[in-house]
């Protein structure tokens, strides 16, 4: 008890030795944390004391020698020290004039941060009311008073008769950085607070090389380069974004970077887009060419001065054209394409010959170069070929051409070589036997694929090619009899001809019309029989229907009396077809018999 005497009267003569110097108290008095969670940037153990006071020039110090680190923002009277975490310290607060402020610190944990306002400490005779003017640029800032009633004011804005007090405000604007002030309204007095409100938003400008590429921020499309956001309409909010520039083609890399933008920062980004491409550079040589890379046919080397490509491996391959292409090797090799590199591609295309002819022993072939018909050897049997080894088939065209069989080989041509190749189609033949009733028959063999005579003698046989002949044998007295035959290779054709005389072709003929002049006479004769028997059959049945007892008879003969009548109706017309050919065999039976006895009178041949 006498301890705390004697310390409270030391503290009270210092209050007192203080007073009689002039310096004034400082009074520290927690405050609530902002609503808006603050990440305080310094080791993340740390923790923040943060400070408001219109004090200028304020110092402090730690009992434990906690503090770390200490940032000042004078313009809103604002403290922010960064301690060291422990279980109690005391932060000491110094100002010119003013007695020390001590605030205790218990427990701080890391991250955490902890709110006072420093302020002198007021008298009796400092309490009273003043006015506060707010203005701000630009205006219609919302203002926010932290514990009076006057709810949410905007700038230009006065407040009158405000307790004296320290007040912390802050004012908010879209598209603006919140403005936090410490304002102390002192008794009877007015204050005018003006503050300019900063962008919160950064200008940002896009470019390219190459231009107009396709820009996407946070993986949206935006638009084309060159690109800007600027000002409070375009600016961007600050954040982190990932920027990606989309390639115009393959010849280049996207270009990809994360920026980090911060309230008014004005940037410029330039993205050089990588070129990975490189150039093939075709000579021009003794021969046209055709271009294929990687087995893709590009084109003509005529018109193509060089081709852009990505770098990589790639195979290229050079290939003759015109007439003689087939003489000259394709030429190919493989190359490495770096980026920005240009490499000459100089083919050697060398041309090989040989030479071949074809002797063959007809007339009208065609012939076939490793299955494939060679027109100028089918035309004119020469042609200049490359050296190698082909197959080679022959075979007749045009009319015949299956009697001829096919003539293939297999040869090797080298360069520079004449060749000549004797050809023999071999025909194939038939065997074709005659013969005749008479020993002085002449025969006449027409090859009628040919349409031509291949033999006119009495020679009874004949080879001759496979194919149809029309043969005629002939001999004095007798008449001309014609056959035609299909002669085939593996079996010989028989032909017999059994010749007439002219007499004895008529009588034959006379004989004929005189058998069908008697058929027709008994067809007539059994359609006749039909007629009268029709015609009694009707003559009976209507009898019948005359003298019906009743009318189920009467219409029953009647019945049959009609089908009997159109039975005679038919017979009718049916006996007129035997009638005419009995006529007509009669007509010509006649005829030939004025021929044979014509004949035997004058000799006369018919």
């Amino acid at each position: 008890m006498k301890l705390k005497f004697i310390a409270l009267a030391s503290f009270m003569s210092i209050v007192l030795l203080l007073n009689a110097q002039g310096l004034r108290e400082m009074e520290a008095k927690p405050m609530k944390a902002p609503a808006v969670y603050t990440v305080f940037l310094s080791n993340p153990e740390d923790g923040a004391l943060v400070i408001y006071s219109t004090i200028p020039n304020l110092k402090f110090d730690s009992n434990m020698k906690g503090i770390v680190k200490t940032t000042e923002k004078p313009d809103e009277g604002k403290y922010v020290l960064f301690l060291k975490t422990m279980t109690s310290q005391i932060i000491i607060v110094k100002a010119m004039g003013y007695v020390e402020c001590h605030i205790p610190v218990r427990n701080l944990q890391a991250q955490e941060g902890r709110y006072y306002s420093v302020e002198p400490k007021l008298d009796a005779d400092d309490v009273g009311f003043g006015n506060l003017s707010i203005t701000s640029t630009p205006s219609a800032a919302s203002i926010d008073i932290e514990g009076i009633p006057h709810g949410v004011a905007a700038t230009p804005y006065e407040f009158k008769k405000l307790s004296t007090n320290t007040y912390r405000i802050v004012l908010k604007k879209h598209r603006y950085q919140d403005k936090e002030l410490l304002v102390r309204v002192e008794k009877d007095k007015d204050i005018t607070k003006s503050v300019t409100l900063d962008p919160n938003w950064a200008d940002l400008t896009i470019t390219s090389e190459p231009s107009n590429c396709r820009v996407y921020l946070d993986n949206a499309y935006v638009g084309n380069t060159p690109i800007s956001y600027r000002g409070i309409e375009r600016g961007l909010d600050p954040k982190r974004y990932n920027i990606r520039i989309e390639k115009p083609n393959d010849y280049y890399l996207d270009g990809i970077k994360i920026l980090e933008l911060k309230a008014m920062d004005d940037i410029n980004e330039h993205f050089a887009l990588e070129d990975i491409s490189g150039y093939l550079n075709f000579a021009r040589v003794n021969k046209d060419y055709n271009i294929f890379i990687n087995g893709d046919y590009i084109g003509p080397q005529v018109g193509i001065n060089s081709i852009r490509l990505i770098r990589g491996e790639y195979q290229i391959r050079c290939e003759a054209v015109d007439n003689d292409a087939e003489f000259f090797q394709p030429w190919s090799t493989s190359i490495n394409l770096q980026k920005s590199e240009s490499i000459d591609i100089v083919p050697d295309l060398v041309g090989k010959y040989a030479y071949l002819t074809l002797r063959v022993n007809t007339a009208g072939v065609e012939v076939f170069l490793n299955n494939k018909k060679h027109e100028d050897l089918s035309s004119r049997l020469n042609t200049t070929l490359s050296p190698k080894k082909y197959s080679i088939l022959v075979r007749k065209t045009g009319e015949k051409a299956n009697a001829y069989r096919s003539w293939q080989d297999e040869i090797t041509l080298k360069e520079q070589e004449d060749k000549i190749l004797d050809v023999v189609l071999e025909p194939i033949r038939g065997r074709l036997d005659l013969s005749s009733n008479t020993p002085q028959t002449q025969y006449t063999v027409v090859d009628t694929d040919l349409n031509r005579i291949v033999s006119q003698n009495q020679l009874l046989q004949h080879y001759l090619l496979v194919g149809n002949y029309d043969i005629t044998a002939s001999a004095k007295g007798y008449m001309t009899e014609s056959k035609s035959i299909n002669l085939k290779a593996k079996q010989p054709s028989y032909v017999n001809f059994s010749l007439q005389t002219y007499a004895g072709s008529i009588q034959q003929k006379k004989s004929f019309w005189n058998k069908n002049m008697y058929t027709g006479l008994v067809l007539t004769a059994i359609n006749g029989a039909a007629i009268y028997y029709s015609w009694d059959k009707y003559n009976s049945y209507y009898d019948e229907y005359q003298i019906a007892n009743s009318s189920g008879n009467a219409v029953a003969s009647r019945d049959q009396t009609i089908k009997w009548q159109d039975s005679f109706k038919l017979s009718q017309y049916a006996i007129t077809v035997p009638i005419t050919y009995t006529l007509f065999s009669l007509i010509e039976k006649s005829i030939y018999k004025n021929k044979i006895l014509k004949s035997q009178t004058t000799g006369e041949k018919w």
